[in-house]
């Protein structure tokens, strides 16, 4: 996984699946990131505290990252792959899930299975371009997969988008969305308007600024929340709250590094969610928020187009975005109406299948 810490896709699928195994009684060994080597003999009570998931699991961090941090280092690991290929040999392990962003250098026949989180068709106004591998890691990544492994791709976008580079069409399987975890049909007073995720520049939270400024200078001040974690990028969390002061917008918050729990109690009290991320391969978080009953306005893009299919509630400029949130901000019959769609939709996201189709494969061996 990519850095315990983080509600993200990735972790969500590490985390959903160590329960699957867990009930059958096996107790997985996790590999994966860390900020700090002093992080890890707190992994298992922290992701207790902030996702309320109680885990059984050894945890190995990528060797790489037991050395001191810098920012020369933090760019030559974003891909996390060739450290990976390093670790699995050594460690002789019966079966691997890999859920890293890139296809593997080497995979152990027989014992492998990719679940795929698919960057594709580059943001052109995101300020970081993900890093290029090179021809050598190109190479050894085809050799690896024309041998043949099992892979899923998160989303039916994803899926068209690998073909185009892969030359087949691989299965879909989406992420697991923890519905018991985050739904509410309560019928309780909802105001307010949330985008919750990890605080990075391609999540472009400071789109969500913008439009609070475009809407106040209209006379609309209802409550905007940026709720998500500050750990991948702690600058760009500070220069949104800078942002905030500047513009004197006293309506809009950030809510750094909370617990899930408290995350939750936020999305089922608030009206409207927004998801700004342009050409997200899937997007888990506006599931998430369609399950406990926020009513989403996303971008007309990538994979968030399958979790909202109503071109109503999608968006392709700032000025849209606002306008949209004006319209359903007021409007509780049409917020009533779109909540029931939106919740009757996002149960096929849910854990059960992701779950029984991972650990299906460990039957078949």
């Amino acid at each position: 996984m990519q850095h315990y810490k983080i509600h993200g896709g990735i972790e969500s699928c590490v985390y959903s699946l160590v329960e699957g195994l867990n009930r059958r009684e096996i107790v997985p060994l996790v590999i994966g990131r860390l900020n700090d080597p002093s992080e890890e003999e707190g992994i298992h009570r922290e992701i207790e505290e902030r996702f309320g998931r109680s885990l059984r699991f050894d945890f190995v961090p990528l060797w790489i990252d037991r050395f001191k941090k810098t920012r020369r280092l933090d760019r030559l690991t974003q891909d996390a792959s060739p450290y990976l290929a390093l670790h699995l040999p050594v460690l002789r392990l019966r079966f691997v899930f890999d859920f890293l962003e890139a296809l593997p250098l080497w995979v152990p026949e027989g014992r492998y299975v990719k679940y795929w989180n698919y960057y594709v068709e580059e943001d052109a106004a995101g300020p970081r371009p993900r890093r290029r591998t090179g021809p050598l890691f190109d190479w050894l990544r085809m050799r690896a997969f024309r041998r043949g492994y099992p892979i899923f791709l998160n989303s039916a976008h994803a899926a068209e988008s690998a073909q185009a580079v892969l030359g087949r069409r691989l299965p879909v399987l989406y992420p697991p969305v923890a519905l018991r975890r985050f739904w509410s049909d309560q019928d309780r007073p909802r105001r307010g308007i949330v985008t919750w995720g990890r605080f990075a520049p391609d999540k472009r939270q400071m789109d969500v600024v913008a439009v609070a400024r475009l809407l106040r200078d209209q006379g609309f001040e209802e409550r905007f929340r940026l709720v998500g974690g500050t750990e991948s990028f702690p600058a760009y969390a500070r220069a949104i709250q800078g942002a905030i002061a500047t513009h004197g917008l006293s309506n809009v918050s950030v809510v750094p590094n909370r617990p899930l729990a408290e995350v939750v109690e936020i999305l089922r009290s608030t009206a409207l969610y927004l998801h700004t991320t342009v050409n997200e391969p899937f997007g888990i978080t506006t599931a998430e928020a369609m399950a406990a009953g926020c009513v989403p306005l996303v971008h007309d893009s990538g994979g968030q187009r399958e979790i909202v299919p109503w071109a109503e509630l999608r968006w392709n400029s700032l000025p849209e975005l606002a306008e949209k949130i004006r319209g359903l901000a007021f409007d509780p019959e049409a917020l009533r109406r779109w909540r029931e769609a939106c919740q009757e939709h996002v149960v096929i996201f849910g854990e059960d299948r992701f779950q029984e189709t991972l650990l299906g494969l460990l039957d078949r061996r």
